[in-house]
């Protein structure tokens, strides 16, 4: 764009004005970032009062009413020097660029005030200062000492009615409890009322419904102190205000720790009847100490340990006796501070018309005709707490939704809620469960059975459901519950993308990406306009200088527009009603917004989309947490999925080159609460950055050693080759179709002993003494040339000529094994394409021969070895992806193998296991099903044979699954990966080869990995998952053998995928390493001994890591890791010190 003259020495003059105010700004006492003045807009009616803070103007933007009085109150401890107007240095940019705002009337714009509203003060520390405005208009105001904390009020003409906040006053939030109170007001008029709070983000464990007007607030430990927040009401005229202070006390260190709460009749309570329940035996499982309710139905119970505790909650014992259930539930407990139940613990009576006596003999139908609901158990399957067979009396009763004893996720409204009891008793085979179809649901349509974990108080999911042909039932169709406990139906959770701006490396939205030297674009789908225009050159200290003003809409006019879409699947029912609402910075922000679902075709996938629109114009730059609840409504039932993501808000409407103005290349900073970094640049850029520390400190691992590879590496064998009792390092380079030796030298160095081709991209690779001569040697498996190549090593690292061995399709595992016991090692090769296995019998000489091939089933996806039928020969088990089975051959011989048995598993089964799940000494088999989200149990009879699968329904996506003896009961259990419900689910053995009580326990977003370990040296196997997603890694610590409390997070780099815990630095505790995808980074996490994790350093490696290890790779005693690099074709070693 070409400038006339006159333009040209005016831009020239705003250049010197700019450059002015930018000093100003660098010389200012206080940082640049606390220069930013409070953005709340209030309004108010008479008897204002506008503090002064180290922070600016609260408020800084105030409505009132014509002919009401402002007090300005001096709150920091230096002199202000207050004034009417604009400072100086903004009030010729009007004349030369027009500065837009965001409302009618000049805001932003140099407007003189009017005659009789001029007005200055110099107001000491604690001083006020008042003044009367009888004019309309928009009346800015600034400092003089600071120029760039500026305010205006804006007089409106009065609607000549009353509004008064109603007195809310200084309040008190004790820890272990929840403080609640309603803002309400008095108004004489009939326009609608808006409440609003600030500062705002609230302090975390707090909400406030601007729609009802309900605050609450439930501290944590670390929040004990003052917490000063201001409530507003307005009507769009006329407002009020009030600012109070919570305090959270510190408690006294020798006061007791306890439970208090209040047991209720549920049954009465559904009718409105306050019926307590007196004599009910509370007792703290942990402790063995007891309560029992008093007449009022209260107790309280008193000296026990903090931490995570489980509570039974006895009715069988009020009055009276025999007339009520029982419920389990936890609690974590804050030290020294009696911890309150605030809602009711309502437990229903038995239900006597839906009671029968088991018989363990046969099979045992439950039904209840009030409720039309029936559950069938198998024979031999009820057990006791003890594990022994039941034979006494079981029911079905009826529980209001409303009055379950421990509250349901506040996203599930069922339509009916049944009990089994007596509390405690589980079933070995899930038992089906027919519910009447009160929801109305058409025939077909699928929903989920959940339950709640009698020993935890937590809901799952146990089994799936379909309406009958007829429309009238709800019938079990996968799973099942598995405790007598709490179970209801509801359709699947409407399925939910992320929101696109929940990255929290998303700029805001609109920014200025727009490099000309004068020129302006729309981004269309948020409306942003955006406008450089560049100054002429000018010189300065001998250099030829230009300067660039970007004006950018969505920082005159702050908003957040977050999109977002869910899918109902072609499964579940549509919806009689949708319906999203948003919580922005722990504010409900406003009342659902509900969307017809009438044109939804039933016979497909549907996808609801959406935006949210959010004003914030009243919030100051920073980085603010959201959450869209989506609802799906089927009659008087619900069920919601919740989105969650971060907006960046750039406020820009107090710039000094007016408002949305800005000067490119001007950056500035705004911590954030939870110490990440807000930077702004004022061509439209905004950045948040995380605390890291790429930094390589001596106390830590000292070196990062870079090994070049290859190209691609893929995977890496460690092994001494070269007789030198060092560890060296063999890496298959998928891209660069080759293996690479590598010679350790004992220092941390590596030397290339030579590459040697491979055939087309290997995979799989495995070091052993092939031809029996001491020395190691190297089988490679080559997906795309389907061959298996070895390698014959002489003891000084070099490799002889491959020997080429044809497999079939797609070689994708490789085992090493003495399969047909002569003494001479075999290879075992699975074959994803020919659905098969092949075995390279070995020669002893390195060479081999005889290669039959096993039909493995449809795709194998994973193969185990074993002796299923005790003849001491090994069998061989695959995972069958495409079949949606396993397969079993049995070996004839050493090395030979029968025709293969075929036993259906659930969809795409991924993971397999062999394990002596029953504890009759023979093996059984576990295998995760990662399409139908199921875990498949089969049990050996010692002959051969395999039983029928047992289903046992997990979350989505299971991709690993472990076996271990977690809760150290003699019974081995399964500890499942869930890729898709960020978390691990862990099947409880009850060493007869069943399992039951599946807690669920959220491991992040994302989880990709999952380790064990005693984090906390108590003796228990503690939890650690990597999770790709949250981009952290989550502990969670054992409170009893296979219980495990809430987890703790730590931040990690960008998508965690592997992880190792073992002890570092040898001081005896555990301690863990993360490999970071994205970031390229390894995250080290040292343990205390005493369950807590303390990241420690972040090292900076090649791109895309893919794997570590840690092995003492020196020979000094300490552990190193060996890191696999993708894009870098390399392996990196970090070398360990002594401090971990």
């Amino acid at each position: 764009m070409s400038l006339p003259p006159r333009l040209r020495t005016l831009f020239l003059s705003l250049l010197v004005l700019a450059s002015l105010a930018l000093t100003l700004t660098l010389i200012s006492a206080r940082p640049l970032a606390q220069l930013q003045a409070s953005s709340m807009t209030a309004a108010a009616g008479d008897g204002s009062t506008i503090a002064i803070t180290g922070q600016g103007f609260n408020p800084a933007l105030l409505t009132i009413a014509q002919g009401s009085q402002v007090t300005w109150q001096n709150d920091t401890s230096q002199v202000q020097y207050l004034r009417s107007g604009q400072a100086i240095f903004s009030q010729f940019l009007p004349a030369i660029v027009k500065a837009t705002g965001t409302r009618s009337g000049g805001r932003g714009n140099s407007v003189a005030a009017p005659a009789g509203s001029d007005f200055a003060a110099t107001l000491q520390p604690g001083e006020t200062f008042s003044f009367t405005f009888n004019d309309l208009g928009d009346f800015p105001f600034y400092l003089t000492n600071n120029p760039n904390i500026t305010g205006t009020i804006t007089v409106v003409e009065s609607t000549g009615g009353n509004l008064v906040l109603d007195p809310i006053g200084d309040q008190v939030a004790l820890l272990g409890q929840t403080l609640n109170f309603s803002v309400t007001a008095t108004y004489d008029g009939n326009a609608p009322l808006a409440f609003s709070v600030a500062p705002l983000p609230l302090p975390d464990n707090a909400q406030f419904d601007i729609s009802a007007g309900t605050f609450s607030f439930t501290p944590a430990f670390a929040q004990v102190g003052n917490h000063p927040l201001t409530f507003s009401v307005t009507d769009g005229t006329i407002s009020a205000q009030e600012s109070i202070t919570i305090t959270v006390p510190q408690p006294e260190p020798t006061d007791t720790t306890g439970l208090q709460g209040r047991i209720l009749d549920a049954n009465d309570a559904e009718s409105g009847i306050i019926t307590p329940l007196v004599g009910a035996t509370v007792t703290n499982i942990e402790s063995g100490l007891s309560a029992t309710t008093d007449g009022a139905g209260f107790f309280t119970l008193t000296g026990l340990t903090p931490g995570l505790n489980h509570f039974d909650f006895q009715g069988s014992t009020a009055i009276p006796a025999g007339t009520y259930g029982a419920y389990r539930a936890d609690k974590t407990l804050i030290a020294n501070v009696i911890n309150v139940v605030n809602r009711p613990i309502f437990i229903m009576a038995i239900d006597i018309a839906g009671q029968v006596t088991v018989n363990p003999a046969i099979t045992t139908t439950v039904n209840n005709p009030n409720i039309d609901t029936t559950v069938v158990i198998g024979p031999h399957t009820v057990m006791d707490e003890q594990g022994n067979e039941f034979d006494g009396d079981i029911s079905i009763s009826p529980v209001p939704p409303d009055f379950t004893p421990g509250s349901l996720p506040d996203r599930l409204n069922p339509e009916q809620v049944i009990t089994v009891q007596p509390m405690g008793l589980t079933f070995a085979q899930p038992a089906p469960v027919t519910f009447p179809n009160s929801m109305g649901l058409p025939p077909g349509t699928e929903t989920d059975i959940w339950s709640m974990d009698h020993d935890l108080g937590i809901f799952f999911i146990a089994g799936r459901g379909q309406v009958s042909a007829d429309g009238q039932w709800i019938e079990t169709i996968e799973g099942g519950i598995r405790e007598a406990s709490w179970h209801f139906p509801l359709p699947p959770e409407p399925a939910a993308a992320p929101p696109a701006e929940a990255t929290e490396d998303t700029q805001p939205i609109g920014t200025n990406q727009n490099g000309s030297n004068c020129g302006s674009f729309i981004t269309f789908y948020d409306g942003c306009l955006s406008v450089s225009v560049g100054t002429p050159d000018y010189y300065s200290l001998g250099q030829m200088r230009r300067s660039t003003l970007v004006y950018n809409s969505n920082w005159a006019a702050p908003h957040v527009q977050i999109p977002f879409e869910v899918t109902i699947a072609q499964v579940s029912a549509v919806p009689d009603l949708f319906a999203y609402q948003t919580e922005f910075a722990g504010v409900i922000s406003h009342e659902p917004v509900y969307l017809d679902t009438s044109g939804l075709n039933e016979g497909q996938d549907e996808t609801i989309r959406a935006s949210v629109y959010l004003d914030a114009a009243h919030l100051p730059t920073g980085s603010y947490w959201h959450n869209i609840r989506a609802t799906n409504f089927f009659g008087n039932a619900s069920v919601a999925t919740d989105l969650t993501g971060r907006s960046l808000i750039v406020n820009n409407q107090s710039s000094y080159f007016g408002a949305g103005w800005s000067l490119a290349g001007l950056q500035q900073l705004f911590p954030q609460a939870d110490g990440r970094m807000l930077i702004t640049d004022g061509s439209g850029t905004a950045q948040l950055f995380s605390p890291e520390s790429l930094v390589n400190s001596p106390a830590l691992f000292p070196q990062l050693r870079n090994v070049t590879t290859g190209n691609g590496a893929q995977d890496v064998a460690i092994g001494d080759m070269n007789g030198d009792l060092i560890n060296d390092l063999v890496v298959a380079n998928w891209i660069g179709d080759n293996i690479v030796v590598l010679l350790g030298d004992g220092l941390g160095g590596y030397t290339s002993a030579g590459s040697h081709v491979a055939g087309n991209s290997p995979i799989g690779l495995e070091l052993a003494d092939l031809d029996g001569d001491g020395d190691l040697d190297v089988a490679v498996a080559n997906n795309d040339s389907d061959s298996v190549y070895v390698y014959l090593g002489n003891g000084t690292g070099a490799l002889s000529p491959a020997l080429r061995y044809p497999v079939g399709d797609e070689p994708s595992g490789l085992v090493v094994a003495d399969m047909d016991d002569d003494g001479a090692l075999d290879l075992v090769v699975s074959i994803y394409d020919h659905d098969r296995a092949v075995i390279l019998y070995g020669n002893g000489d390195g060479t081999f021969g005889s290669f039959p091939t096993f039909s493995a089933g449809n795709g194998p996806d994973h193969v185990a070895l074993g002796d299923f039928n005790g003849d001491g020969l090994l069998d061989m088990v695959s995972a069958d992806w495409f079949g949606d089975r396993i397969s079993l051959h049995l070996a004839t011989a050493p090395g030979v193998f029968g025709p293969r048995t075929e036993y259906t598993a659930g969809n795409s089964p991924t993971q397999l296991v062999t394990a002596d799940l029953d504890n009759d000494g023979d093996l059984d088999v576990a295998v995760a099903n990662n399409d139908d989200d199921t875990v498949s149990v089969f049990i050996g009879n010692g002959a051969g044979e395999l039983s029928l699968a047992t289903h046992y329904p997990v979350g989505d996506e299971p991709t690993d699954i472990e076996v271990a003896d977690v809760d150290v009961d003699g019974a081995l259990d399964l500890v499942v990966t869930i890729y898709d419900h960020d978390r691990a689910e862990i099947l409880y053995g009850d060493g007869s080869g069943a399992f039951g009580s599946f807690p669920i326990y959220a491991t992040g977003n994302g989880p990709d990995h999952v380790a064990l370990g005693d984090f906390n040296e108590d003796g228990l196997l503690d939890m650690v998952s990597a999770n790709w997603f949250g981009d952290n890694i989550s502990l969670r610590l054992a409170t009893a053998p296979g219980l495990f409390g809430p987890r703790t997070d730590y931040a990690a780099g960008n998508s965690p995928i592997q992880l190792v815990a073992a002890d570092f630095g040898g001081e005896g505790d555990l301690d863990v390493a993360v490999v970071n995808n994205d970031a390229d980074t390894i995250s080290i996490f040292q343990g205390n001994g005493l369950g807590s994790l303390n990241r420690i350093a972040t090292y900076q490696v090649g791109d895309e890591p893919t794997d570590i290890e840690a092995v003492d790779m020196d020979g000094d005693g300490l552990l190193d890791l060996v890191i696999t690099v993708y894009d870098h074709d390399r392996v990196e070693i970090l070398y360990g010190k002594v401090d971990g």
